[in-house]
Parts: C-alpha cells; sequence; structure tokens
C-alpha cells in the first residue's frame, strides 16, 4: 500500500487529500477535509498502465473534479490537475463566503439596532406611562388635598357661626341678668386672636406660649397689643394689691399651663353665688381665677374681646373688679 498526502490551505479554507492505492485491485480515491460547515469532497478515478513493463499504478493525468456543498458529492472533470486553477477557486470560494459572512454579520448588526431601538422605544414608553400616572397621582393628592382645606375652612366657617350665636346670646341675655361665661368668653378672644388655627386647646397653648408666660413666668412686658399695653406681671399685680385677689405669683404661673381644661370645672358652684347685678361674669377657684382675668384683659388689650367682663376670684365670693373692653382694670 502506497500512501500520500497532500496538503492544501487557502484563507479560511483547509483541504486534505489522501491517495491509496492497491496493486491487486487498483483502486484511487481522494478525501477531503471541511471548513466550517461547507465540506468539499474529491473522487480520483485511476488509469492503468498501457504497458505490460511499467508497474501497475494510478496514473493522475485522468482527474475527475467537482465542487460540493453542503452533504453533495460531484467528481472532478476530466483533465489534467491544475493546482493554480484550484487555489483560485478556491479564493474565490472563501472570498464569497467572506462576503456572505459579512453580509450576515450585517444583516445581525441591523437585528441587534432594531431590538435596541426597539427596547428603547419600549422603555420611553414605559417612563411616559410612569411619568402620566405620576401625573394622575399628582392632580389626585392635589385634588384631595383641595377638598380637606376646603373641609377645614368649612368647619371654622361652621365654628366661627356657632361662636357667633353664642356670643350674641350671651351679650342679649347678659343685658337682663349675670351670666357665667368663663370658657365662651376665652373662646370668643381666642378665636379672634387665632382663626386659622384648628381648636381652641392650640388656640390657648398659642396665647400662653407667646403672650402669658416667659420660661414659666408671667411676662413682664406687653407683647399682645400693637401700641404699649399693660404686661401680665403688672395686671396680676393690679389684681392683687387693689381688687382682693389672692397673691401667689407662682401658683397663678403654674395654672397658665391647663387653664383652659380647667374652666369647667367649679362652673356649677360658682353660678350659685353670681352677683344679682346683670352682666358677664368670669372666675372661680384660686389661683385659677387670677389667670383667667390676666387672660382676659391681655386680648381686650388687642382688640379680641369688645365687651366688659367681671372677674370673681374664689368660688363663693361677691368680690369683683371690671375688665373693661378697652383693657383696663377697674
Amino acid at each position: 500500500q502506497t500512501l500520500s498526502s497532500l496538503m492544501l490551505r487557502q484563507g479560511s479554507l483547509f483541504t486534505a487529500l489522501v491517495l491509496s492505492h492497491r496493486v491487486s485491485e487498483p483502486r484511487l480515491t481522494l478525501g477531503l477535509g471541511c471548513s466550517g460547515r461547507q465540506k468539499w469532497l474529491f473522487t480520483i478515478l485511476p488509469q492503468r498502465c498501457t504497458r505490460p513493463s511499467q508497474p501497475a499504478c494510478p496514473q493522475l493525468s485522468a482527474l475527475n473534479m467537482l465542487q460540493a456543498r453542503a452533504h453533495s458529492t460531484l467528481p472532478f472533470a476530466s483533465g489534467s490537475f491544475n493546482q493554480n486553477h484550484f487555489i483560485k477557486e478556491a479564493e474565490e470560494y472563501a472570498t464569497e463566503e467572506s462576503s456572505k459572512l459579512k453580509l450576515a454579520l450585517t444583516f445581525a448588526c441591523q437585528a441587534l439596532s432594531a431590538k435596541d431601538q426597539l427596547l428603547g422605544e419600549k422603555e420611553q414608553r414605559l417612563r411616559e406611562m410612569v411619568s402620566e400616572k405620576d401625573q394622575r397621582l399628582g392632580e389626585k393628592d392635589q385634588r384631595l388635598r383641595e377638598m380637606a382645606s376646603e373641609k377645614e375652612r368649612h368647619i371654622r366657617n361652621l365654628e366661627h357661626q356657632l361662636l357667633q350665636t353664642e356670643k350674641d346670646n350671651l351679650l342679649l341675655k347678659a343685658r337682663n341678668e349675670a351670666v357665667l361665661g368663663s370658657r365662651i368668653v376665652l373662646e370668643i378672644g381666642l378665636a379672634s386672636c387665632y382663626p386659622t388655627l384648628g381648636n381652641a386647646t392650640d388656640r390657648y397653648e398659642k396665647l400662653r406660649d407667646d403672650h402669658l408666660l416667659d420660661s414659666g413666668r408671667l411676662k413682664s412686658t406687653c407683647t399682645i397689643a400693637t401700641k404699649g399695653g399693660t404686661s401680665p406681671a403688672d395686671v396680676f399685680k393690679t389684681l392683687t394689691k387693689k381688687h382682693g385677689f389672692r397673691d401667689d405669683v407662682k401658683g397663678v404661673a403654674r395654672e397658665a399651663k391647663d387653664l383652659y381644661h380647667e374652666l369647667s370645672k367649679d362652673m356649677h358652684n360658682l353660678a350659685q353665688f353670681l352677683p344679682d347685678q346683670e352682666g358677664i361674669y368670669v372666675g372661680g377657684r384660686e389661683p385659677m381665677a387670677t389667670m383667667l382675668a390676666i387672660a382676659i384683659n391681655q386680648l381686650q388689650q388687642a382688640g379680641h374681646i369688645q365687651f366688659d367682663v367681671f372677674p370673681l376670684s374664689g368660688i363663693d365670693s361677691t368680690q369683683s373688679c371690671k375688665l373693661q373692653r378697652n383693657g383696663t382694670v377697674v
């Protein structure tokens, strides 16, 4: 057995030829390798020697070759084996395959670009949807805030109307008899002073912190009146020195903390000791009565309580003075 091989390589094409021959059964075949998915297969048919003296051997002068692709097999055309022609065909094939690869790469790039564009459009639509949803939620929140604000205004208007009605009834009733109005008088002044605050408790705490106390003591200056005025500490001196109210400045300052919630505790008992003289009376046990008189006086000085009030010191006391609407104590 004689074995010879021929290796051809051109570009991306790799070809291997294997020739085999047997004397007893002359035969010559060629096996061809492959490049990528393209397959090449060659078949070489031998010719016997014409002269007996010559050894039996295959002749390569009669070759049949044909290029086959994708599992097809065709013989070489008859004629002498031309290596240059074979290499040329291989180069043309390589060029054709390269063009196809470039074209496939171009198509792949275009597909990726189209996919990226589609993803970008989808992402843009999602952002627009999120933005539109956020906008709708913002508009809904705005409407809810407006509705809540309108509801609060409506509630404040109703409270104002109710307080005005109670004020009118109090003033009308006070023309003919003595009326106890500790809580309602303070509420009237607080509502006039702080109309935008939510409730009477918040309003009183604002008055206490801004105009009644300073570091737990009665303020020594008047901060509620626009032009001067009498300070809470000076009003306390007037009430205690001239009108017999209890001289307990520390107890009065402590009473200022929860004054609004303490007003209703002694109302029933105090109503039994009202004087016969008509008018609006406020007060109760000490030192709450003194602190209440100071708070009402400060609101009168700022013009938030525009009627006279008679403060009472102690539940069973008939001694009283007058807190005039202009802020003076007589």
